[in-house]
């Protein structure tokens, strides 16, 4: 979470244009990134598949997942009755992401972590020291109970590796080879007893270290990782590895793009998966959508520059709406709503949608899994009625989620900026078909604070005769959100219509202002739509 933190200390000021100041980019990222990621200037809302072979055609659950932060989801996510499990309300809320990774024991509680104090009876464990304003805590949500969560909610497991140490305490290597070593050994009796939740675990190593109090260099770093990477291989692990870059400037006379470079030749030629952190739509902190998008594609053209002809898989185990301002100043606190409120939810879907059509990302990480009064919260917590509400970020991910095919198109968007969000666009959209060719779906958000016409034009839909269905969340006031006062703000609505695309292949559809849309088009005959 905190990587934009030194880009704000840095005194950097964000340019509308993206790709300047503070998260360096290199300058071409054509072949890296498509075409269709961009949305080009217009004066009107369009979106058209153009030819050329799906961006992806295996798109599914796995594209979602959260930061679990254990102290987090510990304070705000547990039973009133017992603390040792999560509230009641939490797993058929998350059951409608089934097949997502859960991201324990979080970023920078992951620095800290000692899983030994994570195990065994709760009443055994020792406590932890995870922050500078709190007193050691006993960990309730540890390793089993993380285990029974992922079972209630069918989500797939992912692991941060301590490369640091303590609390303010970095340790030895060979104290924390010892450690990891006994780590791995109890997964694997782990992976034994629950072999579907071990199945496809993944470990990332360390937290962010390249930045803030840590500063460790990429020679650092990467004698960390290896050292502690290659006890997966001694212990006879077969999971993937997966190695943190840089989002930006963090370290004084080094660029993200030299230190990338210098941790991808420096790692075994058996990691090929890298993590990114990008946080965006809120300055200084939060760059535009799209300069973080381009700083993907430039951090691709890294690991080809060292690796050529590689595959890399790129993991954004954390992402979100940064909320504006100084961390922990009055600006951040009184910003603390744009994190999870309708805007952020808007911004939120933008950069899916982006993100969806570069194809080697291959997960997507909402910070952060909590219902703390702090940003980031996934839900808000009412202890009156003890009940979850969810947030309109969350709705927002859950209208993608069930409105997603395992195809995605290629295709250009075209958009008007009345609402002069950075990056130039009112309008983002991604185009999917499901495999059997039997429906289009889509994604597309609409920040104007009006209604909008959207042309969408696919040339298997000439002369057809389309059932269109739109689910879609939407509200006057952008900064609207679900609470305890309202709890019903915000929900999913759906709407259906008959429309028949012309000799082009063109229908027009409209979309309410501040909305996301998923929506869904068959033909009415029933026959495939072929492309």
């Amino acid at each position: 979470m905190r990587q934009t933190l030194a880009c704000f200390k840095a005194g950097l000021v964000w340019a509308v244009f993206a790709g300047l100041a503070g998260c360096t980019e290199a300058s071409s990222t054509r072949d890296f990134c498509p075409d269709n990621v961009w949305t080009e200037s217009a004066g009107q809302i369009s979106v058209t598949v153009v030819p050329g072979s799906p961006v992806r055609n295996d798109f599914g659950p796995g594209f979602f997942g959260f930061n679990l932060p254990w102290f987090q989801f510990q304070d705000g996510l547990m039973s009133a009755t017992d603390g040792a499990v999560p509230h009641r309300d939490l797993a058929a809320y998350l059951s409608r992401f089934s097949g997502a990774y859960y991201r324990y024991p979080g970023g920078t509680f992951g620095n800290y972590f000692d899983w030994k104090s994570a195990v065994g009876p709760v009443e055994a464990r020792v406590p932890q020291k995870a922050t500078g304003w709190s007193e050691p805590r006993v960990i309730r949500f540890g390793i089993p109970e993380y285990i029974s969560f992922l079972e209630s909610v069918q989500g797939r497991p992912w692991y941060v590796v301590n490369l640091f140490g303590r609390f303010r305490n970095e340790l030895e290597l060979s104290v924390l080879q010892a450690e990891s070593q006994g780590l791995f050994e109890h997964i694997q009796q782990l992976a034994v007893s629950h072999p579907a939740q071990f199945r496809e675990i993944k470990y990332e190593l360390g937290n962010e270290l390249d930045r803030d109090a840590y500063g460790w260099s990429a020679e650092k770093y990467t004698k960390r990782a290896t050292a502690i990477g290659r006890q997966f291989e001694s212990g006879g692990m077969s999971s993937p590895q997966v190695v943190p870059l840089e989002d930006f400037d963090a370290l004084p006379g080094r660029s993200a793009s030299e230190y990338n470079r210098a941790v991808v030749g420096q790692l075994p030629e058996s990691i090929n998966d890298y993590a990114l952190h990008p946080y965006y739509a809120g300055r200084p902190g939060g760059p535009p959508v799209d300069n973080r998008l381009r700083h993907i594609c430039a951090v691709l053209e890294d690991i080809q520059a060292v690796r050529p002809g590689s595959q890399p898989g790129i993991w954004l185990t954390e992402h979100a709406r940064w909320p504006k301002g100084k961390v922990n100043s009055d600006e951040w606190k009184a910003n603390k709503p744009r994190t999870n409120n309708l805007d952020a939810a808007l911004h939120v879907g933008d950069f899916l949608i982006g993100a969806a059509q570069i194809a080697p990302i291959k997960s997507t990480f909402l910070h952060a899994l909590h219902a703390n009064d702090a940003p980031w919260a996934l839900f808000v917590r009412d202890y009156k009625q003890d009940k979850l509400i969810p947030t309109a970020v969350y709705l927002g991910l859950v209208l993608f989620r069930e409105g997603m095919a395992e195809q995605v198109l290629p295709s250009k968007m075209r958009s008007t900026n009345t609402a002069k969000i950075d990056g130039g666009h009112d309008a983002r959209a991604l185009v999917m078909q499901t495999p059997d060719q039997g429906a289009y779906k889509i994604w597309l958000v609409n920040h104007a604070d009006r209604k909008n016409e959207v042309t969408v034009k696919i040339p298997a839909l000439v002369s057809r005769t389309l059932q269109v269905e739109h689910k879609y969340l939407a509200h006057a006031d952008a900064s609207a959100n679900n609470s305890t006062a309202q709890p019903g703000m915000l929900a999913i609505q759906t709407s259906r219509l008959q429309v028949q695309a012309n000799a082009a292949g063109e229908i027009r559809l409209t979309v309410p202002m501040h909305s996301l849309s998923a929506i869904t088009l068959i033909a009415v005959s029933g026959q495939a739509l072929k492309r």
